[in-house]
């Protein structure tokens, strides 16, 4: 159980407004699935807040072995939107080395930030 907008974060789809680095970082070895609502009249005293249950299934197998460079790219990604990748990988201490070629002049906007599923960033990481 979590507070109604964490878990809509969780449970974002790509190109939805609440899609993050957040449902990028946690897709990598989990899938979330969002079960329901609980109104505030459901405690007491009621919170000032809505929750929202949901479920999260480990995957069998992570979208990749080395979270640690995934989670670097996604987080520079989100984090300098309307600059290049290249920028917002030095801007994060992500190496260029560890960045497929391709993706290094590509212009990061909040649109495609949003767009680009986990598996997007796994692939934009070398391996």
């Amino acid at each position: 159980m979590l507070q109604k907008e964490v878990a809509e974060r969780l449970c974002a789809k790509p190109g939805s407004s609440d899609y993050g680095a957040l449902t990028a970082g946690m897709s990598l070895t989990c899938e979330a699935d969002y079960i329901f609502e609980l109104s505030p009249s459901s405690f007491n005293p009621p919170p000032k807040v809505k929750s929202a249950v949901i479920k999260l299934t480990r995957r069998e197998t992570p979208l990749t072995t080395n979270i640690d460079r995934v989670q670097r790219v996604i987080q520079a990604a989100v984090s300098a939107r309307r600059k290049t990748f290249e920028f917002a990988f030095a801007w994060a201490s992500v190496e260029k080395e560890d960045v497929q070629p391709a993706w290094k002049n590509v212009v990061w906007t909040r649109h495609s930030s949003g767009t680009d599923s986990s598996g997007t960033f796994v692939r934009s990481a070398r391996f």
